[in-house]
């Protein structure tokens, strides 16, 4: 399972500290939080549920150090996050 939090800036706080314990809580594996860079691009930031403690820690393969989202699991993903999106 994944859960996707869209930071607000009306719920930073609760979004970037609180939510994420409730999605351990009932044990959701995958937690990528999505917050708006300095350059007014997404940065994804990539969870994964730590199966003794019950805490997230960030992805091996997580990169803040570009604008792509790279991820494995829960299923393979590379986004380009500069590219515009297409609906």
């Amino acid at each position: 399972m994944l859960a996707v939090e869209v930071v607000s800036p009306f719920t930073r706080t609760m979004d970037r500290r609180g939510k994420h314990g409730l999605y351990a809580a009932v044990g959701i594996a995958s937690y990528w939080r999505v917050e708006r860079g300095p350059d007014d691009r997404p940065v994804v930031h990539t969870f994964r549920l730590h199966p003794v403690s019950g805490v997230y820690a960030p992805s091996p393969e997580r990169r803040t150090d570009t604008h792509q989202l790279v991820a494995s699991v829960p299923f393979p993903v590379n986004i380009d996050l500069r590219s515009p999106i297409e609906v």
